[in-house]
């Protein structure tokens, strides 16, 4: 794969994670957040899906508490910062990993904070892992060292199951080319 990975891989590298203050400041719809969601996180569509989430996720999510219900049919920025979240972490991790993670961070650390240093960390990891450098995780200046290396590693775990599938889907590519070329 050599120099051709980060040409393959481009659009990964130029992927910016929506800050939480970049998020609509207005509630939505289901299917305004459904929207939202494939705008920003489109690159990380699973093989074989249309979308980041359907509607039965996400009411799935609710449901179990992972997120907390929407008011009057309405979601805020903050469900969908979880989405964000989770949409990620459901790539490794089970729905009771993802709830306990997101509970243990929230009782660390302000909302806003920990969303922003989620946003910080998986693209640090991207850029590290999708161009084989080592990974210069944001630095962490407070006390709670564990809950940061916590996520750090649920974030990095993330990013090498997306980088393999990536890889994967550019090793079937070439195989197919190479197939029809010979044919």
């Amino acid at each position: 794969m050599g120099s051709s990975k980060v040409s393959m891989h481009e659009d990964i590298l130029q992927f910016h994670c929506p800050r939480f203050e970049e998020l609509p400041d207005l509630d939505l719809y289901m299917d305004q957040v459904l929207q939202v969601l494939d705008t920003h996180l489109y690159l990380f569509i699973e093989p074989g899906e249309t979308r980041v989430m359907t509607k039965t996720m996400i009411n799935n999510y609710v449901k179990h508490g992972i997120i907390y219900a929407p008011v009057k049919k309405k979601y805020t920025r903050y469900h969908l910062a979880y989405l964000i979240v989770v949409s990620f972490l459901k790539k490794v991790y089970s729905m009771q990993e993802i709830s306990s993670l997101l509970q243990f961070q929230m009782i660390s650390y302000p909302f806003e904070r920990a969303y922003n240093y989620f946003c910080d960390e998986l693209e640090q990891c991207l850029q590290a892992t999708f161009t084989n450098q080592p990974i210069s995780h944001h630095p962490a200046t407070d006390e709670d060292l564990f809950a940061v290396h916590l996520i750090q590693h649920a974030i990095q775990s993330t990013v090498d199951k997306i980088y393999v599938q990536k890889s994967m889907d550019e090793v079937t590519r070439r195989i197919l080319e190479k197939k029809e070329s010979s044919s």
